[in-house]
């Protein structure tokens, strides 16, 4: 079912409550968004001078964005029931419970990351920012998947033991270990005649895809992983992901074993720089500092991690993965 079909089904349904006000609104920017390169639109934006980060794209570019957003209506909708609001209201008329809502989700406990999502969400459906103070995320306090966690207990290491290798050798999302491909994995050989492996990524978070490194020494497990899939005739990597496994953990990992070993290796480095993009960013050193610890780390270094991992901003890849 396209959404050209289920715009058309909200249209003819005619009298429209208030949720399918929103749910159309959600629809028409998954059309504009579905099939089109999010990375390419952002950069046109930026080289025209035209990109706002606040307030980032108008469109949706991922099914997976699309669903979140459509939580998100369920329950606002629900919310503006609840406070006496008609349910067959102009969509216009309620803009101002919008950032009353996120005030009150954010006094309930629920977590920053989830009222950034619910603001990003009620920012589409408006068509302007909700200006809403939200504290800061200090590192030290981050504690999601660095401290062990009930989950952790009900996870068997020893069974998941194939799946615990390719999510700390790939650095991968759970969703990406879901989908993931004998065919995705292939290799580069550098002007230096060395050979390297890497995953591709299809369609990862935000729709982008990207091209992971495989973890110099986990190589060996790796191809041993994907010849026993290949002789026993299957395609897909895993057949399925334990909710209990705290993939972020290594994710972590990855990042910081890549990390060391190019930071250390400066031939290394120079052969997987051949294979990335060239950095386009306006600094002269060659050193990045966090702003949070006041930590040195060879930029670079940092940079072909937050391309494997699949971030634009070498501040996330060294607050969130490094540190």
């Amino acid at each position: 079912m396209g959404c050209s079909f289920l715009l058309g089904v909200i249209i003819d349904m005619g009298r429209k409550s208030l949720e399918n006000q929103m749910k159309y609104i959600l629809y028409a920017k998954m059309n504009d968004g579905i099939g089109h390169s999010k990375h390419e639109d952002k950069q046109k934006l930026i080289d025209d001078g035209k990109y706002n980060f606040k307030d980032g794209l108008e469109s949706i570019y991922s099914y997976g964005t699309a669903d979140k957003y459509m939580q998100v209506v369920r329950e606002y909708s629900q919310y503006l029931y609840d406070k006496g609001v008609s349910k067959y209201s102009l969509l216009d008329k309620t803009q101002g419970y919008a950032e009353q809502y996120l005030k009150e989700r954010l006094d309930k406990g629920y977590s920053l990351y989830t009222i950034k999502a619910e603001r990003s969400a009620l920012g589409k459906i408006y068509g302007k920012t909700i200006e809403i103070e939200l504290p800061t995320r200090k590192t030290q306090n981050i504690n999601r998947s660095r401290l062990e966690v009930e989950n952790d207990k009900h996870f068997s290491k020893e069974r998941n033991s194939d799946l615990i290798t390719i999510a700390t050798a790939t650095g991968t999302r759970r969703s990406d270990l879901k989908k993931m491909r004998v065919t995705d994995f292939f290799y580069v050989t550098t002007d230096k005649r060395k050979q390297y492996m890497f995953v591709h990524i299809d369609k990862s978070k935000g729709g982008r895809n990207r091209i992971a490194l495989v973890e110099p020494t986990k190589q060996k497990e790796v191809e041993k992983i994907l010849a026993d899939r290949i002789a026993n005739h299957q395609e897909k990597i895993c057949t399925k992901v334990h909710s209990a496994m705290d993939v972020h953990s290594y994710r972590r990992s990855y990042a910081k074993e890549i990390y060391t070993q190019l930071s250390r290796d400066k031939e290394f480095r120079e052969d997987i720089l051949q294979c990335y993009p060239a950095r386009n960013e306006n600094v002269k050193s060659d050193t990045y500092i966090s702003r949070k610890t006041q930590e040195h780390f060879d930029r670079d270094s940092v940079y072909i991690i937050s391309q494997c991992l699949g971030h634009n901003r070498l501040s996330v890849s060294v607050n969130h993965y490094l540190i």
